[in-house]
């Protein structure tokens, strides 16, 4: 809770809106505080205006001793404000008040105030991680359709419902009236800039001024308008998950003029990039399976395509109503070589998240957000970011009877001497005793997070732009959302299935190893076990190959830790918000490899894991894209209730042609019917990432798909780069 001195409001200073907007306030409602800030940034936060550019939106950013922004809540920055007051002895002790008000207030501060203890030792050996508010998918539907005066009005409508959170109200309507300040502003601009232009430039300026008479504050009445309202939302937001952009802004581009609405969205391709934003889908379809899919949803494909950029990450929803145009008309894009879009199963993820106790006609309105997490548009917090599990630390945990091989120290549970372990069952009875007891010290480090996130950083604007928020009365980082649900990612769930699988093999039915000559080498790294590491890391029957045992092994694996998820909630909803898993390693797996021992797939100490989606580990399936598929299916996509990603690389020289594009198509449509949830497609060639990797400058325009998104090769760090290259290449 803020504390306030009736003696330190009187601020001369001007570099530090936030600061004084929030202290101004005199609230002791956070949220209250906050709004005041934005609405004092929003009165001088850089804005600018090119000369063609159809969008406004483009907003530079106030260097601020205090900042706060969606991902992080309350920045603060004591250095710059020192040196401030340095530069501006006479205004010294107005930045040092600032200084000493906010002192401790940082919200990452408080975010290492929740792990403590155990749990910190978790964290410096990435047994796991937890924590940020992540990203969303807000309801711009309500800017487009609403306008912020609709808001104002839902807020007078349920205000009087909940009057412990007046000041709660207040906040949201200030932070709002931040977004119609920046949209003034904008106008005035315009005008400005029409006087000194001339020709196209002079008409587009002085409509743009037209147009925001009326948007955002009213409805958007067209698609131009329409267009403005949302980049303006969305960019004020900082620029995050446009998510389903072709349901909620289809009405208005049906009746458009589509040569200056095909001008707009390469406008938005362009602004998309810039600002490096996330995710946005298409297609889909209503809980009775009729086909959402649209014009817009084709003319969004045939824009990805011609920009060829790597952002925005770029999804297709898929079900049993696609029409095969659709389908051509996405694998035409994917073909191209951007790695986009990815496909998702309707089919899997909506029955996914219904488990969840999301209803069909919202879990229809599913689209993605950062990589490849869920959200329901507009409607939840499902917690994107409240963290990830490596599994394979757990099983070393269970090889060691709790000891890290990183910190050389036990730091885990007992669960039994393994050198005495007769049998798999006790190896796999001690893996899952781990498994609980690293998901249960998880959650409850994503549950203190939470906690704090609601109590130091709340987000007033959000809440505006979230439903559920303003009905409840409750901030989106506490419970405002209608669901919010959590999730929790999966690091090294293939290399887990590989060494569990060579244990069972080699010791248990061949006897070739005893246990304590496997638990000897890997706390030696394999030193005087050559033959050994050898011997894991070139068995044959490994994960990704569609051979019964990795394959089913990694299938329980998967089903029994998602399945120990959903017995945990979350802070946001502790009776609803139940926890789901999911797969997308970004590229945080080679960190979590450097802080594993020595493992039983072969695979020495401090190596990166490379694995980058639930496939195998690269380079170990080597039977082709039917067989990798395969394995995959091995796993429950409907207890998946984040994203599960597949990725496949494949030859352009195949995939270019019409023969190799329908066979890519009737891959992905079986592996949907068989219930797979999701898969991306790279297409590369092998000669080309090689060369890339020696001459980089010459390969600026090569993007792959790693972790769920796409990118360029060239910027991937180097054990990334090795990932790519080792994923065996597949034939069609």
């Amino acid at each position: 809770m803020p504390e306030f001195d009736n003696n330190i409001m009187n601020f001369t200073i001007t570099d530090e809106p936030f600061a004084v907007g929030f202290m101004n306030c005199m609230s002791t409602c956070t949220a209250k505080c906050i709004g005041a800030g934005m609405r004092e940034v929003a009165k001088v936060r850089p804005i600018s205006m090119v000369p063609g550019e159809m969008l406004i939106g483009r907003m530079g950013r106030v260097k601020m001793g205090i900042e706060y922004g969606y991902d992080g809540g309350l920045w603060v920055n004591l250095d710059l404000l020192k040196k401030r007051a340095e530069e501006n002895p006479e205004k010294a002790i107005e930045y040092m008040k600032i200084a000493t008000f906010f002192q401790g207030k940082a919200s990452g501060q408080h975010h290492g105030d929740a792990c403590i203890g155990q749990e910190q030792l978790f964290y410096s050996n990435r047994t796991y991680w937890a924590g940020t508010t992540g990203h969303c998918n807000v309801d711009y539907g309500s800017v487009v359709h609403l306008g912020t005066d609709g808001v104002r009005e839902k807020i007078a409508k349920y205000r009087p419902l909940h009057p412990e959170a007046s000041e709660w109200y207040d906040g949201v309507e200030m932070a709002l009236e931040g977004l119609d300040i920046i949209a003034d502003r904008y106008r005035v601009l315009a005008l400005e800039n029409a006087q000194t232009a001339e020709g196209e430039d002079k008409v587009l300026f002085e409509r743009i001024a037209t147009v925001l008479e009326t948007v955002p504050r009213k409805p958007a009445f067209d698609f131009f308008s329409a267009m403005q309202s949302f980049h303006l939302l969305f960019s004020y937001d900082g620029a995050d998950s446009p998510g389903y952009f072709d349901y909620y802004m289809y009405p208005f581009y049906k009746d458009a003029d589509k040569t200056e609405a095909r001008k707009l969205l390469c406008c938005l391709w362009d602004r998309l990039k810039a600002r490096n934003s996330w995710h946005l889908a298409v297609g889909g379809c209503d809980e009775n399976w009729n086909d959402r899919t649209n014009a817009l949803s084709y003319e969004i494909l045939s824009v990805a395509k011609e920009k060829g950029y790597n952002k925005p990450n770029l999804s297709v929803r898929m079900h049993r109503n696609t029409s095969d145009e659709f389908w051509r008309a996405a694998v035409d894009c994917v073909a191209s070589g951007i790695g986009l879009p990815a496909f998702y199963n309707d089919e899997v993820v909506c029955p996914a998240l219904e488990a969840q106790g999301i209803p069909p006609e919202d879990s229809h309105l599913y689209t993605m957000n950062g990589c490849n997490q869920f959200d329901i548009q507009g409607k939840s917090h499902m917690g994107l970011e409240d963290g990830e599990i490596c599994l394979l630390k757990c099983l070393e945990y269970a090889l060691t009877n709790g000891e890290c091989l990183y910190l050389n120290k036990r730091v885990s549970i007992a669960t039994g001497d393994a050198t005495k372990f007769t049998s798999y069952e006790q190896l796999w009875e001690a893996f899952c005793r781990q498994v609980d007891y690293v998901t249960h010290m998880a959650t409850i480090t994503a549950f203190r997070c939470q906690k704090y996130n609601a109590m130091y950083a709340p987000h007033p604007f959000r809440s505006a732009f979230v439903q559920g928020c303003i009905e409840k009365g409750k901030d989106y980082c506490d419970g405002g959302p209608w669901y919010n649900q959590g999730e929790f990612l999966t690091q090294g769930l293939a290399d887990s299935a590989d060494s569990l699988n060579n244990i069972r093999h080699f010791v248990f039915e061949t006897h070739r190893y005893t246990m304590n000559e496997v638990v000897d080498a890997l706390k030696n790294n394999y030193k005087g076990y050559e033959e050994m590491y050898h011997t894991f890391r070139n068995c044959k029957e490994k994960f990704g190959n569609n051979m019964d045992a990795p394959d089913d092994i990694a299938g329980q694996i998967q089903r029994y830790f998602f399945n120990k998820l959903k017995e945990f909630r979350t802070y946001r909803d502790p009776v609803n918000g139940m926890y789901g898993g999911g797969c997308s390693t970004f590229v945080n797996a080679p960190v979590y490899g450097v802080c594993l021992g020595a493992s039983a797939n072969g695979r020495h100490k401090g190596d990166p894991l490379i694995a980058d989606c639930i496939g195998a580990t690269p380079g170990f399936d080597t039977n082709g894209p039917t067989a990798a598929l395969c394995s995959a299916l091995k796993y429950d996509h409907k207890l998946a209730n984040s994203g599960f990603v597949m990725q496949l690389k494949f030859d352009k020289k195949i995939i270019a042609t019409e023969d190799g594009k329908k066979t890519l198509t009737a891959l992905i449509k079986t592996y949907f019917e068989q219930g797979g949830q999701q898969i991306a497609v790279s297409i590369v060639s092998p000669e080309e990432l090689l060369d890339a990797k020696i001459h980089p400058e010459n390969h600026g325009d090569l993007i792959v798909r790693v972790g769920g998104y796409s990118d360029h090769f060239v910027n991937l760090i180097p054990e990334l780069q090795d990932s790519v290259v080792k994923r065996s290449f597949q034939e069609v």
